[in-house]
């Protein structure tokens, strides 16, 4: 299986983007880093219709981020720019404004665990969020990054989410306001699966960390909690092949 290993720095490069230096909290200073490898699954590469009869084979929207044993959000060390910017192409035949097109489905946990809004009521993008933000990757791809000197023990989480992904349980046609709606016919289908891992500093060197699924987030992204119940996931599961957090 293809894979490809760059500094979260060089991913903007391999994107076609320039940016800023990545880190500008001092934790570029820190003696500590964290590696995380995220290794795709059958289903990493989605088609998405285009134009007639174009279509693409397009990579999911993901974030990864930590947080404190208590769950609360300390920052973002990676998101996808779609996401992030509110950068949304138009869906054939979508009279809307493009700044004013909003996918709230497509990261909704993310979404609201660092900026304190459900995603359908937040109107993007966060301040300075576009230095760790970048288009996907075509494929498995790692992220190197450094945490705060303080920084002991927290959890890693990732959410990842492809557009298109319909299923029997979670249909292009179910109405606005059902569970099973995720945004209409260009909506996401399947709901944002997030995973998870804690991670103790003073166990580096010990190998690498697998994150776990946790379950799936809101599927029209109108609130921000984490729903457990799998039932009618399907293809959604094998978008991620394995997610590892290593402290070397």
């Amino acid at each position: 299986m293809k894979r490809f290993t760059v500094l979260l720095v060089s991913l903007f490069a391999v994107a076609g983007i320039s940016a800023e230096p990545i880190r500008k909290d001092g934790s570029a200073n820190s003696e500590k880093s964290l590696q995380i490898h995220i290794e795709e699954g059958e289903h990493y590469l989605h088609r998405v219709p285009v134009f007639l009869f174009i279509a693409v084979k397009a990579p999911p929207q993901f974030a990864l981020w930590i947080e404190d044993m208590d769950g609360k959000f300390i920052k973002t060390l990676f998101v996808t720019s779609r996401t992030a910017l509110a950068d949304w192409r138009k869906a054939p035949g979508d009279d809307t404004p493009k700044d004013e097109l909003r996918r709230s489905e497509s990261l909704p946990l993310w979404t609201h665990r660092s900026t304190g809004s459900a995603a359908d009521q937040w109107d993007g993008p966060l301040p300075g969020v576009d230095a760790v933000s970048s288009a996907t990757p075509k494929s498995g791809f790692s992220i190197q990054t450094a945490l705060p000197k303080e920084l002991t023990r927290f959890r890693i989480m990732a959410e990842v989410n492809a557009s298109l992904d319909f299923n029997e349980s979670y249909p292009k046609d179910a109405e606005k306001g059902s569970p099973e709606y995720s945004g209409g016919p260009w909506g996401s289908g399947q709901p944002a699966l997030v995973y998870a891992a804690e991670v103790d500093t003073s166990e580096a060197g010990s190998g690498p960390v697998e994150l776990e699924l946790q379950g799936h987030s809101s599927p029209d992204g109108s609130t921000g909690e984490l729903y457990v119940n799998m039932e009618g996931i399907t293809t959604a599961r094998e978008i991620i092949g394995k997610i590892e957090v290593e402290l070397p």
